[in-house]
């Protein structure tokens, strides 16, 4: 969601040269790309760094890696599909492109500790 992407710019004012660059970069290709989920090595080759900088520069911005952020703006999509729509958990399992619905619930699972249709009924 680009709201929570945008929401961590400024995050690095105290280095607010290459590294806040370079992070509202990832930010930037993250909100226009992370529905094809990505690795964070196609990131970092995008931006012409290493996956490991890029990583150091995520964490001095705001204390997470390249990886979480990833997951958590896919997480924020998927919880937001879950409560403002219809479709089936299949339906948003390939709309996120993921694989099949057993790895969509598997990921979900993982991160929320309910499964995709728990949450949908326990939020709706």
């Amino acid at each position: 969601d680009k709201e929570f992407i945008s929401s961590f710019s400024g995050e690095i004012d105290s280095n607010p040269s290459r590294a806040k660059q370079l992070f509202n970069q990832f930010a930037h290709l993250l909100s226009n790309h992370y529905m094809r989920r990505l690795p964070v090595s196609w990131y970092a080759n995008e931006m012409a760094i290493t996956p490991k900088y890029l990583t150091f520069i995520c964490r001095q911005a705001i204390g997470k890696t390249p990886s979480a952020l990833i997951d958590d703006v896919t997480l924020q999509e998927i919880k937001s599909r879950l409560l403002e729509s219809d479709a089936t958990i299949k339906e948003i399992a390939f709309a996120m492109n993921y694989g099949s619905a057993s790895s969509f619930c598997k990921f979900f699972r993982q991160k929320m500790g309910i499964s995709p249709l728990q949450f949908r009924q326990q939020n709706r």
